[in-house]
């Protein structure tokens, strides 16, 4: 949390909070490796991965807020 200490004009400020367009992307970097037949370890190989790209998307607070269900 921040706290701003002004002594003058702190009635005019205002804060609103919007994360109705929050998404969390994180690539995940190939790691290179002599233990594949490809040489390298990929999010993108994993059976678990479906759409086999490069990165995960991670919805949880739009879950939290109750924006997506």
């Amino acid at each position: 949390m921040i706290t701003f200490n002004y002594p003058h004009y702190t009635n005019k400020i205002s804060r609103k909070t919007d994360g109705s367009n929050l998404t969390t992307k994180l690539y995940v970097s190939d790691v290179e490796t002599a233990d594949t037949y490809e040489g390298v370890y990929s999010i993108m190989n994993a059976e678990s991965n479906i759409s086999h790209e490069n990165y995960i998307l991670n919805f949880d607070y739009m879950l939290e807020i109750g924006a997506i269900s």
